[in-house]
């Protein structure tokens, strides 16, 4: 947050390319099973420092409880 503070902070342009290549020399072929409760998802993708951006509540009832679970487990500068 101290970069937000003193108003400066890097900023990196997308690169797609980059990001195919990426995606297409790492990413898995096998069927995977990806379904996973809300504390082992917020435990493995949600760490301390992240942004978060949650939009939608009001109107469109979003998913509160991905929220929840970030609260209950105490992560700190999401």
């Amino acid at each position: 947050m101290n970069i937000l503070a003193e108003g400066e902070g890097a900023y990196l342009e997308p690169d797609p390319d980059g990001f195919r290549a990426w995606v297409r020399d790492h990413k898995l072929r096998t069927l995977v099973n990806k379904l996973m409760s809300e504390q082992e998802a917020v435990v493995r993708f949600v760490s301390g420092g992240d942004y978060f951006a949650y939009d939608c509540n009001d109107f469109q009832r979003g998913p509160s409880a991905l929220l929840r679970e970030v609260i209950r487990q105490g992560k700190k500068d999401v």
